[in-house]
Protein backbone atom coordinates (compact mmCIF):
# COMPACT_ATOMS: atom_id res chain seq x y z
CA UNK A 1 0.00 0.00 0.00
CA UNK A 2 1.22 3.95 -0.28
CA UNK A 3 0.85 3.71 3.30
CA UNK A 4 2.76 0.54 4.19
CA UNK A 5 6.02 2.27 1.50
CA UNK A 6 5.62 5.38 3.00
CA UNK A 7 6.26 4.38 6.70
CA UNK A 8 9.00 2.34 4.68
CA UNK A 9 10.92 4.96 3.27
CA UNK A 10 10.26 3.54 -0.36
CA UNK A 11 8.99 6.31 -2.26
CA UNK A 12 9.77 9.37 -3.37
CA UNK A 13 8.17 12.06 -3.34
CA UNK A 14 7.00 12.98 -6.67
CA UNK A 15 5.89 8.91 -6.99
CA UNK A 16 4.10 9.22 -3.98
CA UNK A 17 1.80 12.46 -5.33
CA UNK A 18 1.70 10.82 -8.56
CA UNK A 19 0.01 7.66 -6.81
CA UNK A 20 -2.24 9.87 -4.73
CA UNK A 21 -3.70 12.13 -7.00
CA UNK A 22 -3.70 9.92 -10.43
CA UNK A 23 -0.95 12.16 -11.89
CA UNK A 24 -2.71 15.17 -10.92
CA UNK A 25 -6.16 13.64 -12.46
CA UNK A 26 -4.94 12.89 -15.80
CA UNK A 27 -5.70 9.20 -14.98
CA UNK A 28 -8.50 7.82 -12.82
CA UNK A 29 -6.43 5.47 -10.70
CA UNK A 30 -5.63 8.12 -7.77
CA UNK A 31 -5.83 6.18 -4.75
CA UNK A 32 -7.79 9.50 -3.01
CA UNK A 33 -10.56 9.68 -6.10
CA UNK A 34 -11.80 12.92 -4.48
CA UNK A 35 -8.67 15.08 -5.33
CA UNK A 36 -10.29 14.83 -8.67
CA UNK A 37 -13.02 16.92 -7.61
CA UNK A 38 -11.39 19.92 -7.15
CA UNK A 39 -11.80 22.43 -9.77
CA UNK A 40 -10.57 25.85 -11.33
CA UNK A 41 -12.23 27.55 -8.75
CA UNK A 42 -10.85 25.36 -5.79
CA UNK A 43 -7.58 25.25 -7.25
CA UNK A 44 -6.03 27.17 -3.43
CA UNK A 45 -8.36 24.38 -1.68
CA UNK A 46 -6.77 21.59 -3.69
CA UNK A 47 -3.10 23.08 -3.10
CA UNK A 48 -3.83 22.76 0.54
CA UNK A 49 -4.97 19.57 0.11
CA UNK A 50 -2.08 18.10 -1.32
CA UNK A 51 0.14 20.66 0.88
CA UNK A 52 -1.36 18.71 3.96
CA UNK A 53 -0.68 15.65 2.11
CA UNK A 54 3.11 16.15 1.45
CA UNK A 55 3.44 17.25 5.41
CA UNK A 56 2.35 13.66 6.26
CA UNK A 57 4.31 12.62 3.14
CA UNK A 58 7.57 15.07 4.95
CA UNK A 59 6.64 13.84 8.36
CA UNK A 60 6.58 10.20 8.29
CA UNK A 61 9.85 10.01 5.73
CA UNK A 62 11.67 11.67 8.72
CA UNK A 63 12.13 14.11 4.98
CA UNK A 64 13.82 17.55 7.27
CA UNK A 65 15.44 19.15 4.40
CA UNK A 66 11.52 18.99 2.43
CA UNK A 67 10.01 20.25 5.48
CA UNK A 68 11.71 23.18 6.19
CA UNK A 69 12.69 24.25 2.17
CA UNK A 70 10.29 27.01 2.14
CA UNK A 71 11.05 28.29 5.74
CA UNK A 72 13.42 31.44 5.41
CA UNK A 73 15.85 32.25 7.76
CA UNK A 74 14.69 32.84 10.86
CA UNK A 75 11.45 31.42 10.23
CA UNK A 76 12.52 27.91 9.53
CA UNK A 77 12.05 25.17 12.21
CA UNK A 78 15.24 24.28 14.30
CA UNK A 79 16.51 20.48 13.94
CA UNK A 80 15.77 20.53 17.91
CA UNK A 81 12.16 21.37 17.27
CA UNK A 82 11.86 18.98 14.31
CA UNK A 83 13.14 16.15 16.82
CA UNK A 84 10.64 16.99 19.13
CA UNK A 85 7.58 16.66 16.53
CA UNK A 86 9.31 13.64 15.45
CA UNK A 87 8.75 12.25 18.69
CA UNK A 88 5.48 13.34 19.20
CA UNK A 89 4.24 11.88 15.87
CA UNK A 90 6.04 8.49 16.31
CA UNK A 91 2.63 6.88 17.63
CA UNK A 92 0.61 8.52 15.66
CA UNK A 93 2.00 6.80 12.40
CA UNK A 94 3.50 3.40 14.15
CA UNK A 95 1.45 1.59 11.73
CA UNK A 96 0.16 1.04 7.72
CA UNK A 97 -3.87 1.98 9.15
CA UNK A 98 -2.91 5.62 11.21
CA UNK A 99 -1.13 6.93 8.30
CA UNK A 100 -3.41 5.85 5.41
CA UNK A 101 -6.52 7.29 7.84
CA UNK A 102 -4.69 10.39 7.98
CA UNK A 103 -3.95 10.52 4.55
CA UNK A 104 -7.30 10.05 3.47
CA UNK A 105 -8.68 12.42 5.84
CA UNK A 106 -6.63 15.14 3.86
CA UNK A 107 -7.48 13.53 0.86
CA UNK A 108 -11.47 14.71 1.84
CA UNK A 109 -11.00 17.15 4.65
CA UNK A 110 -11.39 20.61 1.72
CA UNK A 111 -13.99 18.86 0.09
CA UNK A 112 -17.15 21.19 1.35
CA UNK A 113 -14.93 24.29 0.51
CA UNK A 114 -16.00 23.74 -3.30
CA UNK A 115 -18.85 25.38 -3.58
CA UNK A 116 -20.82 23.57 -6.36
CA UNK A 117 -20.10 20.42 -4.16
CA UNK A 118 -21.41 21.97 -0.92
CA UNK A 119 -24.34 23.63 -2.63
CA UNK A 120 -25.79 20.19 -3.69
CA UNK A 121 -25.21 17.76 -1.10
CA UNK A 122 -24.87 19.85 1.68
CA UNK A 123 -27.73 22.65 1.12
CA UNK A 124 -27.97 25.12 3.96
CA UNK A 125 -24.29 24.99 5.12
CA UNK A 126 -22.32 28.17 4.60
CA UNK A 127 -18.46 27.93 3.61
CA UNK A 128 -17.48 28.91 7.45
CA UNK A 129 -19.30 25.49 8.42
CA UNK A 130 -17.68 23.07 6.09
CA UNK A 131 -16.69 20.98 8.09
CA UNK A 132 -20.12 20.22 9.49
CA UNK A 133 -21.35 20.49 6.04
CA UNK A 134 -18.76 17.17 5.15
CA UNK A 135 -19.74 15.62 8.25
CA UNK A 136 -23.59 15.82 7.28
CA UNK A 137 -22.40 14.41 3.79
CA UNK A 138 -20.39 11.40 5.69
CA UNK A 139 -23.86 10.92 7.15
CA UNK A 140 -26.33 11.30 4.52
CA UNK A 141 -24.33 10.83 0.80
CA UNK A 142 -20.62 8.69 2.17
CA UNK A 143 -21.12 7.01 -1.53
CA UNK A 144 -19.54 10.13 -3.19
CA UNK A 145 -16.74 9.81 -0.80
CA UNK A 146 -15.53 6.54 -1.36
CA UNK A 147 -12.03 6.79 0.47
CA UNK A 148 -13.61 7.35 3.28
CA UNK A 149 -16.04 3.85 2.83
CA UNK A 150 -13.30 2.13 2.54
CA UNK A 151 -11.80 2.95 5.68
CA UNK A 152 -12.20 1.15 9.05
CA UNK A 153 -15.42 1.93 11.42
CA UNK A 154 -12.72 2.98 13.68
CA UNK A 155 -11.23 5.29 11.27
CA UNK A 156 -14.49 6.36 10.34
CA UNK A 157 -15.65 7.51 13.38
CA UNK A 158 -12.25 9.06 14.47
CA UNK A 159 -13.32 11.38 11.77
CA UNK A 160 -16.52 12.05 11.90
CA UNK A 161 -15.70 12.93 15.82
CA UNK A 162 -12.97 15.28 14.79
CA UNK A 163 -14.99 16.94 12.51
CA UNK A 164 -17.89 17.59 15.14
CA UNK A 165 -15.33 19.20 17.22
CA UNK A 166 -15.25 23.36 16.46
CA UNK A 167 -11.57 24.37 17.47
CA UNK A 168 -9.48 27.14 16.03
CA UNK A 169 -6.10 25.58 16.87
CA UNK A 170 -4.92 28.97 15.45
CA UNK A 171 -6.40 30.79 18.19
CA UNK A 172 -4.92 28.26 20.78
CA UNK A 173 -1.59 29.26 19.20
CA UNK A 174 -1.79 32.81 19.40
CA UNK A 175 -3.36 32.42 23.64
CA UNK A 176 -6.95 33.02 22.71
CA UNK A 177 -7.81 29.83 23.47
CA UNK A 178 -7.05 28.79 27.22
CA UNK A 179 -5.43 25.32 27.35
CA UNK A 180 -8.49 24.27 29.15
CA UNK A 181 -10.14 24.50 25.89
CA UNK A 182 -7.90 21.22 25.11
CA UNK A 183 -9.88 19.05 28.02
CA UNK A 184 -13.14 20.17 26.35
CA UNK A 185 -12.12 18.99 23.03
CA UNK A 186 -10.79 15.69 24.78
CA UNK A 187 -14.04 15.09 26.16
CA UNK A 188 -16.01 15.70 22.94
CA UNK A 189 -13.68 13.00 21.63
CA UNK A 190 -14.64 10.16 23.89
CA UNK A 191 -11.68 11.07 26.41
CA UNK A 192 -9.40 8.66 24.53
CA UNK A 193 -6.11 9.53 23.82
CA UNK A 194 -6.23 7.82 20.84
CA UNK A 195 -8.68 10.41 18.94
CA UNK A 196 -6.97 13.43 20.81
CA UNK A 197 -3.88 12.50 18.95
CA UNK A 198 -5.52 12.41 15.74
CA UNK A 199 -7.26 15.46 16.52
CA UNK A 200 -4.49 17.22 17.11
CA UNK A 201 -2.47 15.84 14.16
CA UNK A 202 -4.89 16.45 11.55
CA UNK A 203 -5.19 20.18 12.67
CA UNK A 204 -0.91 20.33 12.29
CA UNK A 205 -0.79 18.89 9.31
CA UNK A 206 -3.49 20.87 7.61
CA UNK A 207 -1.64 24.21 9.26
CA UNK A 208 1.14 23.09 7.55
CA UNK A 209 -0.83 22.87 4.38
CA UNK A 210 -2.50 25.89 4.82
CA UNK A 211 -0.37 28.33 2.10
CA UNK A 212 -0.38 25.60 -0.42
Amino acid sequence: SLASRLRGKNIVERDFMRQATGDNGKTTGGIYPELSYFNKESKIQQMQTHGAMLAIFWLVSANYSAFTKCQAGKQQLTRQSWGWIQEWILKKTDTDEKVDAMLAFMAIHALCKIKEFREELAPGFSKHSHDRALLHILDTNAEVVPTYLRLSEKYQKLIRDSLSVEFEFSQFLQAENVAANLLVVKDKLGGHEDSLGFFCFRIFVQMCGKRG
